[in-house]
């Protein structure tokens, strides 16, 4: 239910705050998501509710969303789902619109921590909001309890020698500079500074 409230939520953004190419209402609203965000009964209960189409292209990773956005210059889509650590790569390059919040009510109704934006790191640049967060977690462990003895208690288990070739991790550098950070005991492994 809560994807579903995401979705709901990312397309009515991008009606609610100008992020269409003409002002009129279009014909179809264009998303890019990761798989999961936008699946088929939302985007039914969204045209029958608004009368508008969605047109959703799915990506599996933060680079095809870059090529793809990059490679438009921002023309091909009107509602894309990034990882907060990859929006300022995108608000330098001028490739999204800043988002008028005070036309999305719901705002007012999300998660305590993310009410006031300026204190959201990464979602703001020079005072204009940028994208709209809706989850904050971190990243688990999972392991085969009967496979990996003991319990892990940290994330240098991902070293470990008596597992190499059989770990499966996320391929991305914000992930992988903070499982690092994690494993040398950096108090802070999210906000690292570029030494």
């Amino acid at each position: 239910m809560r994807l579903k409230k995401l979705f709901l939520s990312m397309v009515a953004a991008g009606l609610g705050v100008g992020l269409m190419a003409s002002t009129a209402l279009a014909e179809n609203l264009r998303v890019l998501a990761w798989d999961g965000y936008a699946d088929a009964d939302w985007v039914k209960d969204f045209t029958a509710a608004t009368g508008i189409g969605v047109d959703v292209v799915f990506i599996g990773s933060d680079d095809e969303i870059w090529a793809k956005i990059k490679g438009s210059e921002g023309q091909d889509f009107d509602v894309f789902a990034v990882n907060t650590a990859q929006l300022q790569r995108y608000i330098k390059a001028d490739l999204v619109t800043p988002i008028d919040v005070d036309k999305l009510p719901n705002q007012k109704e999300v998660l305590p921590r993310f009410r006031d934006l300026t204190t959201v790191s990464g979602v703001t640049k020079d005072g204009k909001v940028y994208g709209i967060p809706f989850c904050f977690d971190s990243i688990g462990l999972i392991y085969n309890t009967d496979k990996v003895k003991p319990a892990p208690t940290s994330m240098s288990v991902l070293w470990d020698p008596a597992y190499k070739g059989k770990v499966l991790a996320y391929d991305n550098g914000e992930h992988n500079f903070s499982f690092t950070a994690l494993t040398l005991g950096y108090k802070d492994p999210f906000n690292l500074t570029e030494e």
